[in-house]
């Protein structure tokens, strides 16, 4: 049974720098503000949230049909997903724009500047889902603003349960919008900051959110042998049993929605800490 995953898909191009960015800011020239930094090093990764998705669920064994819009340079982007196993059937493919690029400097002491260029991602799927079946799981994972309205609205009708998690895309909610999508999800994923987003679109404090979202069924209150909580602030969970290493999670996708879906589970798990196993990598 198809996954199905749709969201961003995107280059990485990761860059370091030997120094420390404030050693080179002016304060009182913010307002004309033209640096440039000679980096160390760059490495180009395979992205986005819905590729690293995919690819993590193909380690694990899952089908994941990939539901996405990619540019002119894809190609070797598919290549890859392919070997993985990752089905590219509902990738649109636009000939006049690049895959969506994110371009990322990271300076000794942590900060980092970023620049995103949106690209393909800008442009809706349209996959027509041919195969679509009641009972059959999907994600729906920061991306295309129409895909992340039009999906939820398409999955609620034809009985498909789907894992909801706006991600990075939260500030471009209205609370209406907000609820509509994530109704009747199995599972509506953040983490600390988005969960700060959600209060802040809602207008609600984070513990009547968590209230609202208990009664909708989208919280597990605690968790069962298969899930196992460790220390940290909120709720995180240690996967066992898995057929891949984890020690090489880094920020970016979302392992969490993966493990959630394998599972299974009818009501959503509220992991807080995002990770993937990014799609450039193994």
């Amino acid at each position: 049974m198809p996954v199905y995953v749709s969201g961003s898909l995107a280059f990485d191009r990761i860059m370091a720098f030997n120094g420390n960015f404030q050693d080179h800011v002016l304060m009182d020239k913010l307002h004309m503000l033209n640096i440039s930094f000679m980096v160390s090093s760059m490495a180009e990764r395979r992205g986005g949230c819905a590729g690293n998705i995919a690819y993590t669920l193909a380690l694990l064994g899952a089908e994941p049909m990939l539901v996405s819009c990619a540019g002119s340079d894809f190609a070797s982007y598919r290549t890859h997903l392919d070997r993985a196993g990752v089905r590219v059937d509902g990738v649109r493919v636009m000939d006049d724009v690049f895959t969506a690029l994110c371009y990322i400097t990271t300076d000794l002491k942590g900060n980092q500047i970023t620049g995103f260029y949106p690209g393909a991602m800008a442009f809706p799927s349209t996959y027509g889902f041919p195969n679509l079946a009641s009972g059959d799981l999907a994600i729906v994972s920061p991306g295309n603003m129409d895909d992340m309205h039009r999906l939820p609205a398409l999955y609620r009708e034809r009985g498909v349960r789907f894992i909801f998690d706006p991600g990075q895309q939260l500030p471009v909610f209205t609370a209406e919008q907000l609820l509509s999508d994530l109704e009747g999800s199995l599972a509506y994923v953040c983490n600390d900051y988005e969960l700060g987003m959600t209060c802040k679109t809602l207008g609600l404090a984070e513990a009547e959110v968590a209230v609202q979202l208990a009664a909708a069924g989208l919280l597990l209150p605690e968790f069962d042998d298969d899930l196992q909580l460790f220390a940290r602030r909120r709720r995180r969970i240690l996967f066992e049993h898995l057929p891949v290493s984890c020690h090489r999670l880094v920020a970016a996708g979302s392992f969490r929605q993966d493990v959630a879906l394998l599972q299974n589970r009818r009501r959503a798990i509220d992991v807080v800490g995002r990770g993937s196993l990014r799609a450039g990598e193994g």
